[in-house]
């Protein structure tokens, strides 16, 4: 617009200073490419995200701009995000300046829990003059685990309680074991010999191992995301409460044949991310679970 409206004034006013201002405006993009194309295309981007938000929890998605070694001149830039969250997928823009060490990002709609996946495939620098623009190609991509609030089941009170150590089969070494009288046939070496001085008779240490596991979570399957944030937020709730107790479990979620293995709170996190994360049941881990469950506990989004 300056370009046509001084074109304008030099055929209205074919004097000097038109001519010279005709001049210095076709000439500022070339020079703003100049001084602002190095600098641009050298550029990076930090870009970073948390793994695990809670349920209404407050989190970013953080840029921080870095650039080469020469720190070269370079106007904002202007970069434009794909976000995709468990109920639509929207576009979010962001905007900062192109110095060394400037951050900018937005927020992460953590209403009900999912995975939100995040991409980015290019931004746009604007030269110092603010007349040149450049997009850069960058192929970036990343997601956040939200995971749900817990909730108490209605049916809480006919969990299982504390594990219930048996005697290892075979014996062996075990870090816990229970005292009792010898027996013929124990072997000599699991005879406690201070005990058994102390009491005047042969006491041996009897090693106690857990029982095998055979305790199943089955979830109902979900069609609304608030069916899925009572339904995933109960089974937290009864899992972690399983983990509490010593007692290692399976969990199967909806219609999904595969099954999962829970032994620590860290496979909690795991099979939710590929769960709400939509992971291929072929490319999941898989497990050798029994062929029969003697405890199975029905999780649905009333109770």
């Amino acid at each position: 617009m300056l370009l046509a409206l001084s074109a304008l004034f030099f055929i209205l006013y074919p004097h000097w200073f038109a001519w010279y201002l005709l001049v210095v405006l076709v000439l500022i993009a070339p020079f703003d490419c100049l001084i602002s194309l190095p600098g641009i295309l050298t550029r990076k981007l930090s870009l970073s995200l948390p793994y695990t938000l809670e349920q209404g929890e407050a989190g970013e998605v953080a840029v921080t701009v870095a650039s080469g070694r020469l720190r070269l001149p370079s106007g904002p830039l202007k970069m434009r995000f794909r976000v995709k969250g468990p109920e639509r997928e929207v576009s979010v823009r962001v905007r900062c300046t192109g110095e060394t060490g400037a951050q900018a990002g937005f927020p992460i709609d953590t209403t009900h829990s999912g995975v939100v996946r995040c991409r980015l495939r290019r931004f746009i620098g604007i030269g110092v003059l603010g007349i040149v623009t450049a997009p850069v190609p960058v192929r970036w991509g990343g997601s956040v685990l939200i995971l749900p609030r817990p909730v108490k089941p209605a049916r809480a009170v006919s969990l299982p309680r504390a594990i219930k150590l048996l005697p290892k089969p075979g014996g062996g070494f075990s870090e816990d074991h229970d005292l009792r009288p010898y027996r013929i046939g124990d072997p000599v070496r699991t005879v406690h010999w201070k005990l058994s001085a102390k009491h005047d008779s042969l006491i041996v240490r009897e090693p106690l191992s857990p029982p095998r596991h055979s305790r199943l979570i089955q979830t109902s399957p979900w069609s609304s995301v608030k069916e899925q944030d009572e339904i995933i937020g109960r089974f937290r709730w009864v899992s972690a409460y399983l983990l509490e107790q010593g007692l290692p479990h399976y969990v199967r979620f909806g219609e999904d044949s595969n099954i999962v293995e829970i032994t620590r709170t860290e496979d909690i996190v795991e099979c939710l991310y590929d769960i709400l994360g939509g992971t291929p049941a072929d490319a999941r881990k898989q497990v050798r679970a029994p062929g029969r469950f003697t405890w199975i506990y029905e999780i649905n989004a009333v109770s």
